[in-house]
């Protein structure tokens, strides 16, 4: 029998099923979630590996252990030795999917504001940035990079039609009717909030940020589109900021204080509010 097997250890399911994932079309792949579960498999099939591949941090024992047991009763496997730089980088990656989507929701608002949209647009990232939008889970035994691509392309899509059914909608309903009291009012039913005059109360940050944070796959729902929809339809001054009352995870969403006026969007706001994305 040929040794031609890689033995990968590792307590991170996610860490051994994408590994599994890269390296299986190059060579087959043993996993392990634990030393002694690698031991275990050393002794029993140790005649088929070639290469030993483990981590070192890992509960109980550590990594190191486990290629002094290799040194001592497979000398001829080539052994490594590897820190969590493979999470590290599937971290980073799904950082920078934040900044992917809002960078594609950018572009998709230009469709929708005659004239510049940045206004509109740094609204929305100051919402999402000030809710706590937070990194999506990638299921990275699951995707690969065209395929998490095409889902992502695939999501583009959806918002961009249902960016349009909003502000057909927005139209329809608002007539000729356009104060702040009216627009608020939309906006409300639209991300099921309630109408405080011109602001609206949502039980959630899931509306300001459902189109960054959401994992991949999943088609947006109405009501995940309808919060940017509404900024590039009405276009003017909004803030978000955390209810008062003592609602937890409550947020209002209210034309700004008066005298407050709203700062100029610096011409780099996209860059900076991807930066800040990337911290999360």
């Amino acid at each position: 029998m040929s040794a031609d097997k890689i033995l990968y250890v590792d307590d991170e399911p996610m860490a051994l099923k994408y590994f599994e994932r890269l390296v299986s079309p190059l060579a087959p792949v043993l996993t392990a979630p634990s030393v002694e579960a690698g031991k275990a498999i050393l002794r029993e099939r140790g005649g088929e590996i070639a290469v030993l591949v483990t981590d070192q941090r890992m509960p109980g024992a550590h990594g190191n252990e486990l290629l002094r047991f290799t040194r001592e009763f497979h000398p001829r496997i080539v052994r490594m030795l590897t820190t969590a730089y493979l999470q590290v980088k599937l971290l980073v990656q799904q950082q920078q999917l934040l900044g992917s989507r809002l960078a594609s929701l950018a572009m998709l608002g230009a469709g929708f504001v005659q004239g510049d949209s940045s206004a509109a647009m740094h609204r929305y990232a100051r919402a999402a940035l000030a809710a706590g939008c937070s990194v999506p889970e990638v299921p990275w035994n699951q995707w690969d990079h065209a395929g998490l691509l095409q889902s992502e392309a695939r999501r583009g899509m959806a918002v961009a039609q249902e960016l349009a059914r909003w502000q057909k909608e927005f139209e329809k309903e608002c007539g000729t009717d356009r104060t702040p009291e009216r627009a608020f009012a939309l906006l409300a039913q639209a991300v099921g909030g309630l109408a405080q005059g011109p602001s609206v109360r949502v039980a959630s940050a899931g509306p300001l940020t459902a189109l960054l944070d959401a994992a991949p796959g999943q088609t947006p729902v109405p009501g995940a589109t309808a919060w940017l929809a509404w900024l590039l339809w009405w276009n003017q001054p909004v803030e978000a900021v955390p209810a008062a009352g003592g609602s937890a995870g409550a947020w209002t969403l209210q034309v700004p204080a008066s005298g407050a006026g709203e700062a100029t969007v610096p011409a780099d706001w996209l860059e900076r509010a991807i930066e800040q994305l990337a911290e999360t």
